[in-house]
C-alpha cells in the first residue's frame, strides 16, 4: 500500500527510489578510500567530525518538523469545531425581519397613526470586497441612480469599517429607485436594499407633544444601551418613548446559506417577529381636536400665540385631552427632518416643540387658593366663619425700622370689603390670602414653614409620575431651602406664595392633578395617558387621599361654584351650559424675557381651572393662554367653548 504525503501532490505515493550511475560512482569511490585508509588515525577522526556534523545538522529538522506535526495535531483535533464554525459563518448570512410596531389608538379605538414603510440603501462592510477600487466604482454606479456625492459616502464609510456595522448610505429612496438599485445588487459588493419600518401620525399638530415619533438611533443611543443596533428604529419622546420595547416588539431573522458569490442557495428555518402590543390610550380624539382649535384661536386673539390645555377625569387620573400650542408636525421627524426645517422649528420664539403641559414651569396666580384654603382650614388657621375685611391693600411695617413700610395690594384697589373663605375663593381676594399665608398683626397665618409643607402635599415641588418623558417639578420655595444659600425668609415671601406669585412655579399639570382632588372626593390620582397594553388594563392608581376632610372639601368646592357664577371672577360665561360649573380663575404676573422687546410677554398669564358638572363631576379642566390678561378674559372663555362641545358629544 502507498504511503500517505502530508506535503503535496507531487511526492508520489509508493515510488521505488533508483540510483542514478553518477551517485554509483561515488560511492564506490567512497568504499575503495575506506578500504585503502583501514584502521588509519584520520578515519577516526573524520568519523566522529561526520557524526557531530549530521547530529547539528539534523536537530533543527527534528524541532522543525514537532513543531509541524503539533500544529497538524493541533488543526486537526483541537480547533476542528472552531474551523468549522468559520466557515459555517462564511456561507451563512442572516437577515432581519423587523416586527411591525404596535398601533397607538385614542379611548374609542380610533386609531392616531399608522405604519408605513420607506425604502433605504445600506452597506454590510463583512461582505465588502478587498479591493478599495471596487468600493469606489460601486460607488459611482449608485449615485447614477440616486443623489449621491460617492466621495463624500466613501470617506464615510472607511471611517466606519471598524464598526464591522450596517452603514445606512441612503433612506428614503423612491420604488422605482429602490428596484432599480436592487437590479444592480448583483454586480455590487455588500451593498442591498432594505424596508425601513416608519410611521404616519395621522393628527401631527394635535398630538406631537403625547405621541411624539419614531426615528434612527443615534450615537447617544447606542452608548446609552447595548440593546440596539445601528439600523434600529425606536421611539423618541412622548408615548413613543416611554413604550417603546413594548410597542417594538421582537425583531425575526431569517438564515441562508451563500455560494461563493454570495448568492442564496439554500434558507434555514426562521425566527419569526413577534409583533408589538397596542396601545390604546385614555385620550379622546374628538376632544383633542376642539381643545387644539379652540386653545389656537383665543391663543392668536390675545395676542401672545401660546397656550394650553388638559383634561382629566378626577374619578380615575385617566388624561383626556392634552392640548400644547403651538405645535409641529411630528411625520417630519419620523421622516428624518431636513437642517432648514429644523432650524425653523428650533429658532420659533414661541417653541413650538415645548411641551408647557408638563415641562412648563409657571408662575400660576389665583387658581392656587382652593389649596391654600385647603391648607387653612385644615390647620385650623380659618374656618368657615373666618371673615377679613378686604380694604384693597395691607400695611407692613419694617420690624427694624417702623418708619419704612411696605404695601401688599390686592387687586381691586377699592377692596371687596368682609370675606369669608367662600366669597374670598368667588371673588379672589388678595387681602384674605395673604393674612391666610402669612398672618397679619395679631392674626395668625400658615408662615413660610407651614404653608410650604401643605403645598408639598398637594404636589407641588415634586413630579407627579406622569407615564410620559420630559416632567418637570417647578419650584417650591421654602425657608429650609433659602436657609442652605444664607437667604432669610420674610413676610412678603408667605404673601407671595399665597397667591401664587413670588418663586412659586408650577407645571399646568402639577395644578390640574391637585386641583382634581377636589372634585374626585379627595382621591389623589396618577395622571396617566394609557387605558390599556395589549390585552393588559392599566388601572388607576391612588397616590394619596385623606389630605383634608370632606368638609372642608364642599367648603371650597362651593367657592368654586360661585366664583364660576355670576357670582365671581368668571361672571356669566358659563350661563348657556346644561350643567353647574366650578371654577377658579387666576392671573399670574409674569416679567419681559431678556432681550425680547415685544411687549406683549410682560402681560399676565390667563389661567382657568373648571371641573364639571359641579357634581358627579366627569371632567376637570386646566386652561392658560400665555402672556394674555386677566383670567376671565382668554383662558375662562376657551373653557366654556371646550365644555360646549363636551356637553353636546360626551355628556
Amino acid at each position: 500500500m502507498g504511503k500517505i504525503n502530508i506535503f503535496g501532490d507531487h511526492y508520489d505515493q509508493g515510488r521505488d527510489y533508483q540510483s542514478s550511475s553518477f551517485q554509483q560512482k561515488i560511492s564506490d569511490s567512497e568504499l575503495w578510500s575506506s578500504q585503502l585508509l583501514a584502521g588509519s588515525s584520520e578515519q577516526r577522526i573524520e568519523e566522529e567530525v561526520d557524526k557531530k556534523f549530521f547530529k547539528l545538522l539534523f536537530l533543527p529538522i527534528i524541532f522543525v518538523a514537532s513543531l509541524f506535526i503539533g500544529q497538524l495535531f493541533n488543526l486537526q483535533f483541537i480547533e476542528a469545531n472552531n474551523l468549522d464554525f468559520l466557515a459555517q459563518t462564511n456561507r451563512l448570512r442572516s437577515q432581519l425581519i423587523r416586527a411591525p410596531r404596535g398601533i397607538i389608538y385614542d379611548r374609542n379605538s380610533q386609531p392616531l397613526l399608522r405604519n408605513t414603510s420607506e425604502y433605504q440603501l445600506v452597506l454590510n462592510p463583512t461582505l465588502l470586497d478587498s479591493d478599495s477600487a471596487k468600493l469606489e466604482q460601486d460607488l459611482q454606479a449608485i449615485s447614477q441612480i440616486i443623489d449621491l456625492d460617492h466621495q463624500a459616502k466613501l470617506d464615510q464609510i472607511q471611517s466606519k469599517l471598524r464598526q464591522r456595522e450596517t452603514i445606512v448610505i441612503a433612506d428614503k429612496i423612491e420604488k422605482d429607485q429602490a428596484i432599480s438599485l436592487q437590479e444592480l445588487e448583483a454586480d455590487l459588493s455588500g451593498f442591498g436594499v432594505e424596508i425601513r419600518p416608519s410611521r404616519e401620525y395621522l393628527y401631527p399638530e394635535e398630538f406631537a407633544h403625547i405621541l411624539g415619533y419614531t426615528g434612527r438611533v443615534t450615537a447617544e443611543d447606542l452608548e446609552r444601551s447595548d440593546q440596539y443596533q445601528v439600523t434600529d428604529i425606536i421611539g423618541k419622546l412622548g408615548l413613543e418613548q416611554q413604550y417603546n420595547q413594548t410597542l417594538s416588539g421582537e425583531d425575526g431573522k431569517i438564515q441562508f446559506e451563500v455560494d461563493s458569490t454570495g448568492q442564496p442557495i439554500r434558507f434555514r428555518p426562521s425566527q419569526e417577529p413577534v409583533d408589538g402590543e397596542d396601545l390604546v390610550t385614555t385620550l379622546d380624539l374628538g376632544l383633542q381636536e376642539e381643545a387644539y382649535k379652540v386653545i389656537e384661536k383665543y391663543s392668536n386673539q390675545a395676542g401672545s400665540g401660546r397656550g394650553s390645555m388638559m383634561a382629566i377625569d378626577p374619578n380615575n387620573g385617566e388624561i383626556l385631552a392634552a392640548v400644547n400650542y403651538p405645535s409641529y408636525d411630528n411625520n417630519l421627524f419620523d421622516k428624518g427632518i431636513g437642517q432648514a426645517d429644523y432650524d425653523q422649528l428650533v429658532g420659533d420664539p414661541d417653541k413650538p416643540l415645548f411641551d408647557r403641559l408638563i415641562g412648563g414651569s409657571y408662575p400660576v396666580g389665583s387658581i392656587i387658593k382652593p389649596l391654600i384654603s385647603l391648607a387653612g382650614l385644615e390647620s385650623g388657621v380659618i374656618d368657615q366663619t373666618t371673615t377679613y375685611n378686604d380694604t384693597g391693600s395691607l400695611i407692613i411695617e419694617n420690624i427694624y425700622d417702623p418708619s419704612i413700610v411696605y404695601q401688599f395690594k390686592g387687586w381691586n384697589p377699592a377692596g371687596l370689603g368682609p370675606v369669608n373663605v367662600i366669597r374670598a375663593l368667588a371673588l379672589s381676594s388678595d387681602i384674605f390670602y395673604y393674612i391666610v399665608g402669612g398672618g397679619y398683626k395679631d392674626l395668625i397665618g400658615l408662615g413660610g414653614e407651614r404653608l410650604t409643607d401643605w403645598y408639598q402635599k398637594f404636589g407641588l415641588g415634586k413630579l407627579t409620575g406622569v407615564n410620559i418623558p420630559g416632567e418637570s417639578a417647578g419650584n417650591l420655595p421654602s425657608p429650609a431651602k433659602w436657609a442652605e444659600v444664607g437667604r432669610d425668609w420674610l413676610l412678603g415671601d408667605s404673601y407671595n406664595i399665597s397667591i401664587g406669585q413670588g418663586e412659586l412655579l408650577a407645571t399646568p399639570l402639577q395644578m390640574l392633578y391637585a386641583t382634581a382632588s377636589i372634585f374626585g372626593g379627595g382621591k389623589f390620582y396618577q395622571p396617566n395617558f394609557v387605558k390599556s397594553i395589549g390585552d393588559q388594563v392599566v388601572e388607576s392608581k391612588v397616590v394619596q387621599e385623606n389630605v383634608y376632610s370632606e368638609v372642608n372639601r364642599q367648603l371650597v368646592l362651593e367657592g368654586m361654584r360661585q366664583a364660576a357664577s355670576s357670582l365671581g371672577t368668571a361672571g356669566s360665561i358659563f350661563a348657556s351650559l346644561p350643567f353647574r360649573v366650578a371654577g377658579k380663575t387666576g392671573t399670574a404676573e409674569t416679567s419681559t424675557e431678556s432681550g425680547d422687546s415685544n411687549q406683549i410677554r410682560s402681560k399676565a398669564h390667563a389661567w382657568f381651572t373648571v371641573g364639571a358638572p359641579d357634581v358627579n363631576t366627569q371632567i376637570v379642566m386646566i386652561v392658560m393662554i400665555e402672556n394674555a390678561g386677566e383670567g376671565s378674559a382668554f383662558a375662562a372663555p376657551a373653557a366654556q367653548e371646550i365644555l360646549s362641545w363636551w356637553a353636546e358629544n360626551r355628556y
